[in-house]
């Protein structure tokens, strides 16, 4: 899809390299799995030669309750990036992963849950990534935390608990690399 943002193209691509198992109907997201991975770095690259406009990618991969993206995922996501994405929005296990600046793109490995119904208290920690970029494409982010409530609503974390989470995903972000 498409989106034209303060005068800015927006591309934005979905993919799942998790079959759904719960959804009837047709998906509304590119499925691929682990041995189509050098074809989908060659469609983000046919697709970024085709357009302009910032490249975004949400893309739904990773091992489910799993902290740390695999070394795998984390050369596999820098491919992506090389292939022209500027922003990777990952989603899967359900808990939030590290975050990275590689070659001035962003990479969200995962957000977390931003509603779902699990009860495990790190299911439902998760973040709302507020990001921005400037005229020269050049990307700035803030992490949000958020705190996903009983009765699935969202509370902003505040005071100590924010800042507790805010530097565990620091710490999750800078075991990356």
């Amino acid at each position: 899809a498409e989106y034209n943002v303060g005068g800015e193209k927006i591309v934005v691509v979905s993919y799942s390299f998790h079959q759904e198992s719960y959804y009837e109907g047709k998906p509304l997201y590119s499925y691929r799995n682990k041995e189509q991975q050098s074809l989908f770095i060659e469609e983000i690259g046919r697709i970024r030669r085709q357009s302009e406009g910032v490249l975004v990618c949400s893309i739904h991969w990773g091992a489910e309750f799993v902290t740390q993206p695999s070394p795998e995922q984390i050369k596999f996501a820098r491919q992506i990036v090389d292939a022209g994405v500027n922003i990777i929005l990952g989603h899967h296990p359900h808990v939030v992963q590290g975050v990275e600046l590689y070659n001035g793109s962003l990479i969200c490995y995962s957000l977390g849950n931003f509603l779902f119904d699990l009860w495990d208290e790190e299911t439902k920690k998760t973040v709302i990534a507020k990001i921005e970029i400037d005229s020269d494409r050049k990307i700035s982010y803030e992490l949000i935390p958020v705190y996903i409530k009983n009765d699935f609503k969202l509370v902003e974390m505040k005071g100590t608990e924010r800042v507790n989470y805010l530097q565990e995903i620091s710490k999750r972000s800078k075991d990356i690399d």
